[in-house]
């Protein structure tokens, strides 16, 4: 079994109903929570404390590249069957894309004079899993699929194109072609020891070392308040979490928009 598109979510519950949303569909419901984050608290501090101009930016790639490595899932082999429904499992899809987020960002890089903030980005990408089950998620590497199949690669590209400028659009295309055949852990590992180093433990990066926790925590909010639109609401507890961490950081109040800037 194979799907036409891309899917982000799939699930058949044990009454046979059928549940599933597109790639396309889930960072277009992402991206809408973000529309005037940079007039929000949360974009206002990344502007006034660590001179970041546009945390929507950042924010939006962080999105757009998050689910990435589903695209190279999209098959019989990784349904999950059990007593109550049948799923389809993305387990350590976050490894991929962060390495392809990684791949576009230092592209991006290049033509900004080294601009480190965009390693946020891949940091964001990389954990926004991280607090589920980590240990059995890093044990994922080994069993990630081939990324070197032209129909997912093409697909995903026609995808992610739709949320990306022109240059951008080049720049994701040749980061494609960049992605190693076989993903194996030492690429991966590298790629964490890389952003830990750069990012958590070193000294003069205080404010890159914010920026990444800050994104982190603004992806992994956008992400989950998008996924709602397809599971239903919630009540648990985190899931009022959520929902205050966005009311109260990421979505604007129109009365205390900054009045001056730097």
């Amino acid at each position: 079994m194979k799907w036409h598109n891309i899917l982000s979510y799939y699930k058949i519950d044990e009454t046979k109903r059928e549940y599933k949303e597109l790639l396309e569909e889930h960072i277009h419901n992402a991206l809408k929570r973000i529309e005037m984050v940079n007039e929000s608290r949360l974009g206002r501090f990344v502007h006034d404390k660590m001179t970041v101009d546009d945390f929507h930016q950042l924010l939006s790639y962080a999105i757009i590249f998050h689910d990435a490595g589903k695209a190279f899932f999209q098959s019989e082999k990784y349904l999950i069957k059990n007593s109550k429904s049948v799923y389809l499992s993305f387990y350590g899809h976050e490894f991929i894309s962060a390495l392809l987020a990684d791949l576009f960002v230092t592209e991006k890089m290049k033509n900004l004079l080294g601009d480190e903030s965009y390693l946020a980005v891949v940091f964001a990408v990389m954990y926004h899993h991280h607090a589920m089950n980590p240990r059995a998620r890093a044990r994922a590497i080994n069993r990630l699929p081939s990324v070197h199949n032209a129909l997912y690669l093409n697909k995903l590209k026609d995808v992610l194109s739709i949320f990306l400028k022109k240059d951008d659009q080049n720049i994701l295309e040749k980061s494609l072609k960049m992605l190693p055949p076989r993903l194996n852990r030492n690429g991966i590992e590298t790629l964490h020891y890389k952003l830990i180093k750069k990012l958590v433990l070193s000294p003069s990066n205080i404010n890159l070392k914010k920026l990444s926790f800050i994104l982190l925590d603004a992806l992994i909010v956008c992400d989950y308040l998008a996924a709602q639109e397809r599971e239903g609401e919630g009540g648990s507890t985190f899931t009022k979490t959520i929902k205050q961490f966005y009311k109260s950081w990421l979505q604007t109040n129109f009365n205390t928009k900054r009045t001056n800037t730097r």
